[in-house]
Order: structure tokens, then C-alpha cells, then sequence
């Protein structure tokens, strides 16, 4: 008798395939396809990139040339010392970011867009100065427990605040009733824990909201339902039922994974 390619249960057409692995494989692409749908919402919304598109991580301010507007960061000893002095960067993504580094980015006075992770630098403050600033990721900042270090900026459209595990409230987001994207995201392991979501309750021209891996005390989303243009909502089910049902009737068009009933279904929580 034949035996069955391993592989077969990643080919759902495969003639000899069981129904059950026909089924799973359905199920997987199904899931592929959500999670691509996801990423393109977040890559047009400036909450994430698509990285293959970026700039080469460099470590070394030699590898960058005066007039570059983008730049991918990868912090190695005092390799980028000096950074401030490529004053036409626009795009930053920057990793293992230092007190030193953090500093000199927010030199950088053209900045709109800033994409920061493993953050160890403690003060957070200068990041107030980037008036330009577009589009902010804030990952992996363990220490930061509060928002006043948020640019003081008309400009910012997008906002990611994700895995900052003492951060706690967030108190502070309501100064930025223009935001159009926000993220506030726990890791994979461990999620983020905050009070309430009622600072969000003013962000009036919100279209997307991704609360991934996030608890909220209070369980209570009632102050979304007065932002009408909210579109796209992600989260996990850590919320009621009912709430995600009296979201659905406040908000027509909103999208959220948990308004199908058969999600709860599955999932009966």
C-alpha cells in the first residue's frame, strides 16, 4: 500500500487525502488569509511594515549615506553614535534603542515616521520634541508606565503603543483626537494590562483600533461607541459578549471578528 506524502496535509486537493485533512487544510488557509487581511490593515494604517520593503539593518554610521531619508537601525556598541547628523531621515526603524540613540533620533527634527523596539532607554521624554512625527511605534519599552512622553504633535495619525507590560493606563491619548490608528498590543507571551479604555473615548476620527493580546480591567467597551468612524476592530475575546454586541449596534460598519456568531461558536469562551 502507498504511503501518504507527509506534505499532503499542506495540499488540500491532493486526490488521497482524508476529508479530516482536507478540512484542517481549509481551515489553515482560511486562517492564512485572515491573518494577511490583518497584516495589510495594519501595514496601510502605519502600525506595522512590510519589512522585506525596508532598508537593509545597518549598525554602523558609515553604512549610511548624508542623503538618505530611510534608515533600519540595529544598535551594536557605539556604532551609531552620531546619528543626529543625518538630519534629511525621515523613516527610522530602530532596534535595542539606548538612552544615547533615543536622543539623538529626536534630533532629528524631519522625522515622520518612528518605529522604535527593545527600547532600554528610561527617559522617553525627548520623543516630544519630533513635532513632524507621522506615525510612532513604541515595543518592548518595559519600563514605561505612563504617556507623557507622547509627541506633542497635531501631526500624529498613527499610533503604536505594544508590550509595554508596566504601562497600566492610558491616561493621556485622549490629547490626540486626530489619531486615526491606534495599537495598544500585548506580547506573545504575555499580554498587555490596562485600567480602561475611557481615554479613547475622544478619539473622534479613530478608524482602527487593535487591541491584540490586551486586558481591560473593566471589560467595558462603551467608550467606543461613540467613535462612528472606527471601521476596523482587532482583539481577542477577552471581552463579553454583550458588549461586543451593544458595539455592533452603536457602530454600523465597523468590522470585528467577534460581531459573527459562529466565532462564539467555536469559541465559546
Amino acid at each position: 500500500m502507498r504511503k501518504t506524502p507527509h506534505f499532503e496535509i499542506f495540499v488540500p486537493a491532493y486526490p488521497a487525502a482524508p476529508r479530516l485533512i482536507r478540512r484542517f487544510c481549509g481551515i489553515h488557509y482560511a486562517v492564512m488569509a485572515i491573518l494577511h487581511q490583518s497584516h495589510r490593515e495594519r501595514v496601510d494604517a502605519e502600525l506595522a511594515f512590510d519589512w522585506e520593503l525596508l532598508p537593509a539593518a545597518v549598525s554602523s554610521l558609515s553604512a549610511i549615506s548624508q542623503d538618505t531619508q530611510d534608515a533600519r537601525l540595529l544598535r551594536k556598541g557605539n556604532g551609531l553614535n552620531g546619528i543626529s547628523s543625518l538630519t534629511n531621515l525621515k523613516r527610522v526603524w530602530a532596534y535595542d534603542v539606548n538612552q544615547r540613540l533615543l536622543e539623538e533620533l529626536c534630533e532629528l527634527s524631519q522625522l515622520e515616521v518612528l518605529f522604535i523596539e527593545r527600547v532600554r532607554a528610561e527617559d522617553l521624554s525627548p520623543l516630544r520634541s519630533l513635532k513632524k512625527l507621522r506615525a510612532l511605534s513604541v515595543e518592548s519599552a518595559t519600563k514605561v508606565t505612563e504617556l507623557s512622553w507622547l509627541p506633542e504633535t497635531n501631526s500624529l495619525r498613527s499610533l503604536g503603543l505594544c508590550n509595554l507590560r508596566a504601562l497600566g493606563q492610558l491616561d493621556g491619548l485622549e490629547s490626540f483626537p486626530l489619531l486615526q490608528a491606534l495599537a495598544v498590543d500585548g506580547g506573545i507571551w504575555e499580554p498587555m494590562r490596562v485600567a480602561t479604555l475611557m481615554p479613547l473615548s475622544q478619539l473622534h476620527n479613530l478608524r482602527f483600533l487593535s487591541l491584540v493580546n490586551c486586558r481591560v480591567a473593566d471589560k467595558s467597551m462603551q467608550p467606543l461607541h461613540q467613535l462612528s468612524q472606527l471601521v476596523a476592530l482587532h482583539c481577542a475575546q477577552y471581552f463579553p459578549r454583550h458588549e461586543f454586541q451593544l458595539l455592533e449596534a452603536s457602530i454600523r460598519d465597523l468590522r470585528c471578528d467577534w460581531f459573527d456568531s459562529d466565532a462564539w461558536s467555536a469559541n465559546p469562551g
